[in-house]
Formats: structure tokens, sequence, C-alpha cells
């Protein structure tokens, strides 16, 4: 299965709990891209001792799964210098990952 997964927020434990899902479909052979948009751009940034975020992309990552950040909220945030982990997308990036999806989960 083809799932996409679009991030709009910065809330910790709502984007630990977005990879920790995204991370259990990677495991179990599913095809997984994530769509970070809004505040939810900030999300490879974040860092909190409790909710490991940065371990989470880390396997995100090496199980395959892609991420693209719209550039346009990243400009808005003076972000665009600082993205290490996703590609620089837009809205049409977005809509081709929901098109192709079979299934599309929000957080």
């Amino acid at each position: 299965m083809k799932v996409t997964v679009i991030i709009s927020t910065n809330e910790t434990e709502k984007v630990w709990n977005a990879l920790r899902l995204t991370n259990t479909f990677l495991g179990t052979g599913h095809e997984v891209s994530v769509f970070l948009m809004n505040s939810g751009v900030e999300a490879e940034f974040i860092d909190h001792e409790l909710f490991d975020i940065q371990k989470n992309w880390q396997v995100f990552l090496e199980r395959g799964g892609n991420i693209v950040s719209c550039g346009t909220c990243l400009q808005f945030r003076k972000l665009t210098d600082k993205v290490s982990i996703s590609k620089i997308g837009n809205l049409l990036d977005c809509a081709t990952m929901v098109e192709t999806a079979d299934k599309v989960l929000n957080f």
C-alpha cells in the first residue's frame, strides 16, 4: 500500500506519533511519503528529551521513507537554508503525493 502522511503541526507529541505510525507502515512493507506544511515544516528540527523525533526521522529514512517540505512554508519561517533531511517542494508535489496514494493521513 502507498501511504501519504501530511504533517501540518509542530506539536511535538503529534509529530512523534505521526512518525511512529509511518515507521510502522514502513516496517510492514508499505511505501510512505511525508509532506510537511504550515508549522509542520518545523518538525524536521524538533529536538525533545522525551519524544525522540530525530531518532524517528533517522529510522524513517533508513527504511526508505520520502520527506518533502513546503518551500513557501520554509521561506515564511526563514528555514530554507536549514533543511537537511527533506526535499524542498511545493503544493504540486503535495497534490501528486495525495493523488497517487492509496491512503492519506493528516496530523
